[in-house]
């Protein structure tokens, strides 16, 4: 929940496909799960 709290304050305006998308590499992360750069 805290993953897709932080695309919701950084992207606002656009819906995060699922937990695991591509989109998160928009916002930094390695990868398509963002957990897995932890």
């Amino acid at each position: 929940e805290a993953l897709k709290a932080l695309w919701v304050a950084a992207f606002p305006d656009i819906a995060l496909e699922g937990c695991i998308s591509e989109q998160w590499k928009e916002m930094g992360w390695q990868g398509p799960n963002p957990s897995t750069d932890f």
